[in-house]
């Protein structure tokens, strides 16, 4: 403001011939003060942004728990906090590969761990990885918030997490989430089976990976000999995808309305395997799991198939609910 005030004073001293009345230095020093007000609001709100960008870029970057770092370029992140709340028991957080792909994901810790690390004892509990139906798939649309509210506000999912579940069965549940329109496996929604891909689809692959990141973060406290995968209608033919990718990974299966490749069935001859379908089911007809029952015990194996009597394609509340399910599940243990 004083520098506009003395480059007036100077102009009117150079160009004698003018004589500012009192109404134009009055006009003169409005104009000046407007300016000088509009260059600090301007200034003010350049440095508030670039410490909003800051603040974003901070968060981004914090490990949810120390220890998070799994491999040189990978990495476990929260998207909220450094400090993140659980929604449901859960903990949000998002998985970065080396490539820079990422899914975020959801994990459930039974609070026996923290205890058990305080009092310095090693109790393991066994792993959980759930995949999701196409319709709890996150959109860009909407915000991590809503993304979030839609698959753990799912009743199917919270079952794991809930009291009941856990106080007899306490386990890590681990809950990736698929971005729409991807999908765990690469083919249309309503194939009865496939030919298994050379690669996995990457959503498949991200999940594996947030799987075996978990696996190593949490090394001193998980159960490496009960792995367990189970998903639904879409995330059902995750699970068969998965366990003939990597049959040697899990413990068990249970797949519920999903399907599978038939003609890689040798692999799973040795797996615990518990399908369900409903026996009515117009989505995902029944002859899906079938078929891969069927030829998996062709080959030697030993498969379980429920048809649930009169049941369409939603079963997972029914099926997750199911304490003799659940007893067999976290009764199976893989080699050492």
């Amino acid at each position: 403001m004083r520098r506009v005030m003395r480059r007036l004073m100077r102009w009117v001293r150079t160009n004698g011939a003018f004589r500012p009345t009192r109404r134009s230095v009055l006009v003169s020093v409005c104009i000046a003060t407007s300016a000088a007000l509009m260059i600090s609001v301007l200034s003010g709100s350049a440095q508030l942004e670039r410490g909003s960008r800051r603040a974003k870029s901070a968060s981004a970057t914090v490990s949810a728990e120390p220890g998070a770092q799994y491999g040189q370029n990978a990495r476990h992140q929260s998207i909220f906090t450094a400090t993140p709340a659980t929604t449901r028991g859960f903990v949000t957080r998002e998985y970065v590969d080396p490539s820079g792909a990422s899914m975020v994901y959801y994990l459930y810790i039974p609070p026996a761990v923290s205890a058990e690390a305080t009092a310095g004892m090693a109790t393991r509990f066994p792993v959980v990885l759930l995949l999701h139906g196409i319709g709890e798939s996150a959109r860009v649309s909407s915000t991590p918030e809503q993304n979030r509210d839609r698959i753990l506000d799912d009743p199917y999912v919270n079952l794991w997490s809930s009291s009941k579940v856990q106080a007899a069965w306490p386990s890590f549940i681990i809950v990736p989430q698929a971005l729409t329109p991807n999908r765990w496996v690469d083919v249309p929604p309503h194939v009865t089976s496939y030919n298994l891909s050379n690669t996995p689809a990457t959503s498949l692959t991200l999940a594996h990976e947030i799987l075996q990141a978990t696996l190593a973060q949490y090394a001193a406290s998980v159960d490496t000999q009960r792995v367990y995968i189970t998903g639904i209608s879409m995330g059902g033919f995750g699970v068969w995808d998965a366990i003939e990718r990597w049959p040697d990974e899990f413990a068990a299966a249970a797949p519920v309305s999903g399907g599978g490749d038939p003609s890689m069935a040798s692999v799973l001859t040795n797996m615990p395997i518990w399908a369900f379908h409903g026996a009515d089911d117009t989505t995902l007809p029944v002859a899906a799991s079938r078929d891969m029952i069927t030829a998996i015990t062709a080959a030697g194996g030993h498969p379980r198939l429920t048809e649930i009597p009169g049941a369409k394609h939603v079963i997972w509340t029914t099926v997750y609910s199911n304490t003799t399910f659940l007893a067999w599940l976290f009764a199976q243990r893989a080699p050492a």
